[in-house]
């Protein structure tokens, strides 16, 4: 699998199926032997439900930074994508509005 990096976006085939996940956890806790990493929702076409803090990944997919989870590493079974500069700076500030940070 490599060393994973926030801003991927990852195939997660875990109990409840396959679905698209953003990474949003920092690279130095990546790099862990802790088994899990911070994920947001990743939706094909369009948004599901309304969330003022969605954005467009790529083409046809938008992220909902503000569906959080963990998620197994073991689970990512393919990188599918990689944020650009512009998306992974607009996931920063919708985390921190979340975070009130």
């Amino acid at each position: 699998m490599g060393v994973l990096r926030k801003g991927e976006i990852w195939l997660v085939d875990g109990p409840r199926g396959k679905r698209l996940r953003l990474i949003i956890s920092g690279d130095l806790f990546n790099a862990t032997d802790v088994p899990v990493v911070l994920v947001a929702e990743v939706v094909e076409g369009e948004v599901l439900r309304d969330s003022p803090l969605a954005f467009p990944a790529g083409v046809d997919r938008t992220v909902l930074p503000d569906r959080l989870n963990w998620t197994t590493k073991s689970w990512l079974v393919e990188r599918v994508d990689v944020l650009d500069a512009d998306a992974v700076a607009h996931l920063d500030r919708a985390l921190r509005v979340i975070l009130d940070c």
